[in-house]
C-alpha cells in the first residue's frame, strides 16, 4: 500500500559537523576510543564479507590476498568468524568477521579504507555500548510499577507460559539467586559438564546460556553476573519468580529467563562493564529459541552490524526490546533506533516522563522505569533507575503477549503492545508524540483482541518534475513528493484513512488526505 503526498515549500538546513575525538580509556591495556560521544574499541574493525570466507576450525579467517597486503601496512594481527557456527550456512551472518589490527590508525579511518574493496559489503569500528541505568542506594519500595500497568488484572487472563523465553542480553544474571532459579531457561538438549558440545549450536555445555566475555575476555558456559552490576536487577523485572511467598513479583510470572551475558570484567566505564558483545548475544538468544530479548544499553553510533543482527533476530521470530537510553535527548540511540526495535522511555509513578530518559519519534511506548525496586546480585534486592528498568517490564509483557496470541509473529506483539497503551500526552505536553503509544497496559495488551496497527515502514522523497527540478536537493519554493509504503499489522481494516500534516514552519501539506479502504492483516 503504497501513497504520495505532495508538499510545498520544503527547505532542508545541513549542519556538518567536526570529528572530534574526545579521548581514550584505558582498561587494562584495552583501549575504548570515544569520539563525539561515541564509544568503539581500538585496533578493531568489524567487516562484512561479499563471500563467505575459508576458516579453520576456531573461526580463524584466510584473507585474500589483496586483503592481506592492504591490511599488511596496518600491521594486521588476526581475522576471526563472529559467528562461526554459520560458516557453513548462507546465513546474512556468514561474511561478517573481526579484524585486530596493531598500528596507532583510528578504526573509522580503516573501515572507509576498507569498505573500498570489492569483496567487502561493509566495514565499521567496532561499537561498545552503556549500560542505561542511573545507580540508587539499594531499599525497601513498594512495586508500584505492576499496578500502574494493571498487571493483576493481567494475570487474570495470562500468566506466561514456559515455553516463552525472554533473553537477558546484559551483565550476567545471578541466576541461583531465590527468586529467579525456579524461572532460570535450561537448555534440554545440552548435557552437564560434558566437555562436548551436544546440541551442535556452537556453544560447550551451555545450560543456563553463555558469558561471551569472562572476566577478560575468554568466554565460557557460566553468565553469572562478575559483580553486581545490572542485569540480575533487569532479569527479574522481566521474570522473577511471582507466587512464591518471598521477594517480588514480575510481570513476566511463568515466562524462563535466558542468561547471556556480554561483558568481560576488564572493560569497565564510569556507569559499569561495557557491553563488547550485545550483537553476539541478540544472535545467540534468537538462535536458541527466545521469543523475547531485551536490551537494556546502547549509545549513539548506527551499525550496519548491529541492524544485521536485529534482522536475523527478527528473521528467528525473536522481539528484540530497547531501552531508549538515559540522556534527556532525542537523538537516536542504538540498539533502541534501528528498524524493528521496540524502544522503551522511562516513566514514573505519576506517568510523568522520568527526568533521565531519552525521547522521540523513535521511541514506540513507555514504562516505569523510575525507582524500581527488584532482584540484585548476590541474592539480594535493590533498587534502580533508568530506561533499563523500563525495557524490561515492556519485554516480561512481551512474554505474557505470545503466551495470549500464539499465532502473532515478533512485530505484531510489539504493535499489540504500542496500540494497547494508555496515553500520557496530556501529563507531558511538552513531550507530545515523544514517548510512544503512552505507557503500557498489561490488561488492555492481553484482552484487546480487535486491535489495529497500520504503520509507515518506508519513506521516500522526490523532487522529480513537474513539482520540482529533479536535481535532487529540496529547494524553497518546490513541491516535494512523499512515497509512503504502510503496512497493516493487527486485524484487518475495512476503512482506512490516512492524513498527512506538517509540524514545522517550513513545509505545508498541498495534498494529504487518502482514503485505502479495506487492508488485510500483513498485508501492504
Amino acid at each position: 500500500m503504497k501513497k504520495s503526498f505532495p508538499l510545498k515549500g520544503l527547505r532542508i538546513f545541513l549542519l556538518i559537523l567536526p570529528l572530534v575525538l574526545f579521548g581514550f580509556q584505558f582498561n587494562n591495556n584495552i583501549r575504548i576510543i570515544e569520539n563525539n560521544g561515541t564509544k568503539y574499541l581500538a585496533n578493531t574493525i568489524v567487516v562484512k564479507l561479499k563471500y563467505i570466507p575459508a576458516s579453520d576450525a576456531t573461526g580463524n579467517v584466510t584473507l585474500s590476498s589483496n586483503l592481506s597486503s592492504f591490511l599488511s601496512s596496518f600491521n594486521f594481527r588476526e581475522a576471526k568468524a563472529l559467528f562461526p557456527d554459520k560458516l557453513k550456512e548462507n546465513s546474512s551472518l556468514s561474511g561478517i568477521i573481526e579484524i585486530v589490527y596493531d598500528s596507532d590508525v583510528d578504526p573509522f579511518y580503516l573501515s572507509s579504507k576498507v569498505s573500498r574493496s570489492f569483496e567487502v559489503e561493509w566495514a565499521e569500528p567496532r561499537y561498545v555500548y552503556e549500560l542505561d541505568y542511573v545507580p540508587n542506594d539499594p531499599s525497601y519500595a513498594t512495586q508500584y510499577a505492576l499496578s500502574k500497568i494493571s498487571a493483576a488484572l493481567a494475570w487474570d487472563i495470562n500468566k506466561g507460559d514456559t515455553s516463552v523465553v525472554i533473553g537477558i542480553v546484559d551483565t550476567g544474571v545471578d541466576w541461583d539467586h531465590p527468586d529467579l532459579a525456579a524461572n532460570i531457561w535450561l537448555n534440554r538438549n545440552e548435557i552437564s559438564n560434558n566437555g562436548v558440545d551436544d546440541d551442535l549450536n556452537g556453544y560447550v555445555d551451555d545450560i543456563r546460556g553463555w558469558d561471551f566475555g569472562g572476566l577478560s575476555g575468554t568466554p565460557d558456559n557460566d553468565p553469572m553476573e562478575d559483580q553486581p552490576d545490572h542485569g540480575t536487577h533487569v532479569a527479574g523485572i522481566a521474570s522473577a519468580v511471582t507466587d512464591n511467598g518471598i521477594g517480588v513479583a514480575s510481570i513476566g510470572f511463568n515466562c524462563k529467563i535466558m542468561p547471556v551475558k556480554t561483558t568481560r570484567n576488564d572493560q569497565r566505564g564510569p556507569n559499569g562493564p561495557y557491553i563488547v558483545y550485545g550483537y553476539e548475544g541478540i544472535v545467540y538468544a534468537a538462535d536458541n529459541g527466545a521469543k523475547v530479548i531485551n536490551c537494556s544499553w546502547g549509545g549513539s553510533g548506527f551499525s550496519m552490524f548491529g541492524q544485521e543482527t536485529i534482522n536475523y533476530a527478527l528473521s528467528k521470530g525473536s522481539l528484540v526490546v530497547a531501552a531508549a537510553g538515559n540522556s534527556n535527548s532525542s537523538g537516536s540511540h542504538y540498539p533502541s533506533s534501528y528498524k524493528g526495535v521496540l524502544s522503551v522511555a522511562s516513566t514514573t509513578s505519576t506517568d510523568t516522563k522520568s527526568s533521565f530518559s531519552n525521547y522521540g519519534y523513535s521511541v514506540d511506548v513507555s514504562a516505569p522505569g523510575s525507582s524500581i525496586y527488584n532482584t540484585w546480585q548476590n541474592d539480594t534486592y535493590a533498587t534502580l533507575s533508568g530506561t533499563s528498568m523500563a525495557s524490561p517490564l515492556t519485554a516480561g509483557l512481551a512474554g505474557l503477549v505470545f503466551a495470549q496470541f500464539p499465532s502473532y509473529n515478533a512485530e505484531q506483539v510489539g504493535e499489540q503492545i504500542r496500540v494497547n497503551c494508555d496515553n500520557i500526552d496530556n501529563l507531558n505536553p511538552s513531550f507530545q508524540y515523544l514517548l510512544g503509544g503512552g505507557r503500557i497496559n498489561a490488561f488492555k495488551s492481553l484482552n484487546n483482541t480487535n486491535s489495529v496497527s497500520v504503520r509507515a515502514i518506508d519513506v521516500s522523497f522526490s523532487d522529480e518534475a513537474p513539482g520540482g527540478d529533479g536535481d535532487g536537493i529540496f529547494e524553497a519554493g518546490e513541491v516535494i513528493s512523499v512515497l509512503i509504503n504502510f503496512k497493516n499489522y493487527l486485524n484487518p481494516t475495512t476503512n482506512l484513512s490516512v492524513q498527512l500534516e506538517s509540524r514545522n514552519s517550513y513545509s505545508s501539506v498541498i495534498n494529504g488526505n487518502f482514503n485505502v479502504g479495506a487492508v488485510g492483516t500483513l498485508n501492504h
